[in-house]
């Protein structure tokens, strides 16, 4: 199983692959939604990781709309992250049906919890 996670910070990246590993997970990183939408338009992932606030020519929100329109968003398991409070990030998120909302700090737990309810036929 392979995880894109498109996010400016190093450090995050790292502590992701961490948490991932665990699940024997592969996770790709890119640090913005350019490098994100060739990956996306030219290999497979299961899930993909987002963070919210990324400096280039797009928006996060602008990828989840080209998502939604090419109906990719329907097998491609997609995460928003965040440091923004709930109530700031969820009703953006309505359109969007299929996608989760991760609120920054990430915690290992709480994050392999979510990933294993996401994918329960997924056993490592």
């Amino acid at each position: 199983m392979r995880f894109l996670y498109i996010e400016d910070s190093i450090d995050n990246h790292f502590l992701i692959d961490f948490y991932l590993k665990s699940l024997s997970i592969d996770l790709v990183c890119v640090e913005t939604i350019e490098e994100g939408v060739q990956l996306l338009e030219n290999q497979e992932f299961e899930g993909l990781l987002l963070d919210l606030n990324l400096p280039g020519k797009y928006t996060s929100w602008e990828l989840l709309e080209m998502l939604k329109s090419e109906n990719k968003l329907d097998s491609l398991r997609v995460w928003v992250i965040s440091a923004m409070q709930n109530h700031e990030v969820l009703p953006k998120l309505k359109p969007y049906k299929s996608v989760d909302f991760l609120r920054k700090p990430i915690k290992k737990n709480d994050f392999v919890s979510i990933i294993r309810k996401a994918f329960p036929e997924y056993h490592a």
